[in-house]
């Protein structure tokens, strides 16, 4: 305080009821940090779709008549990326359904001082696995197809789409994530 400081020695010691060894902390946050990773990285996607399609939504009526096709196609195949349609040849979840899985198994990993269960580990590595070509899938929409679109938009002097916008606020949503 002005002039004035005043320190104290803090030592952290881990909890005396809990049996963990150093080994066990470590996998925990090796696992949790590699799901933190996968997750920070699922649900900026997830955000920019969501935000995309509120975007196309908003766009629908107004696109000239030889855009309107690639906008729906586009719109397609970011409502796959959410979520595949049933009996798809994809055998997969989508974007929600990976997201979801990630955060619970974060949320699982992290609530114990204990090392993650084999079961966790599957699970996990299952999680992560699933969401690499969905996030590949992300950066070749954004690339190509986005990029596409936009340049034919700017074309007709219609606004163009971007990822950067925050989604619309769903309330039913919300509750979900």
């Amino acid at each position: 305080i002005g002039k004035h400081s005043w320190g104290q020695p803090l030592t952290v010691v881990a909890d005396p009821r809990v049996k963990a060894t150093p080994a066990d902390y470590a996998a925990q946050f090796e696992l949790a940090k590699r799901l933190a990773d996968a997750l920070d990285a699922s649900t900026g996607a997830l955000s920019e779709v969501r935000s995309l399609r509120a975007q196309i939504k908003d766009l629908s009526p107004s696109p000239a008549a030889a855009l309107a096709g690639q906008v729906r196609a586009l719109d397609q195949a970011l409502a796959d990326l959410l979520a595949p349609p049933p009996n798809s040849a994809a055998d997969r979840h989508g974007l929600e359904g990976v997201n979801g899985d990630l955060a619970t198994l974060y949320g699982q990993v992290t609530s114990a001082d204990a090392a993650p269960t084999k079961v966790q580990v599957t699970a996990a590595d299952a999680a992560v696995t699933e969401w690499r070509p969905l996030a590949a899938e992300w950066e070749r929409l954004k690339s190509k197809d986005i990029a596409v679109l936009n340049a034919a938009l700017r074309h007709a002097r219609i606004m163009v789409l971007r990822t950067d916008l925050a989604p619309p606020h769903d309330a039913d949503q919300a509750d979900l994530e």
